[in-house]
């Protein structure tokens, strides 16, 4: 899709891509689900790697699907840093707890 991204939009995008992200991922992002299941439906698009690879022209080719859904999958691509931000948060929330189980596992070892 042509969308004017940011760098750091970009990069989240590619960070999300090399996850094998799923475009339901933009749900969390206000992308209506009506919108994702006919992406889903009409083009294919299961992964967040499908949707960067169509043009606008296709995706308003979908039946049901007009200039107000395709605003709102660019809005929700050139914010996808904020799903990116979360990733990596609940990522370093994960090390954190493995970290404080191990420090315990150290300090008290199972008989």
């Amino acid at each position: 899709m042509n969308a004017k991204l940011t760098q750091r939009a970009r990069k989240a995008i590619v960070a999300g891509i090399e996850r094998n992200d799923s475009v339901a991922e933009l749900a969390k992002l206000g992308v209506e689900i009506r919108t994702i299941a006919a992406l889903e439906k009409h083009l294919g698009i299961i992964y967040l790697e499908d949707l960067v690879c169509v043009t606008s022209e296709q995706v308003c080719e979908v039946p049901n699907l007009g200039a107000k859904s395709q605003a709102s999958i660019i809005d929700a691509l050139c914010r996808y840093h904020e799903i990116d931000s979360c990733f990596i948060l609940q990522h370093e929330a994960m090390l954190a707890r493995k970290a404080r189980r191990w420090r315990t596992y150290r300090v008290n070892p199972p008989n």
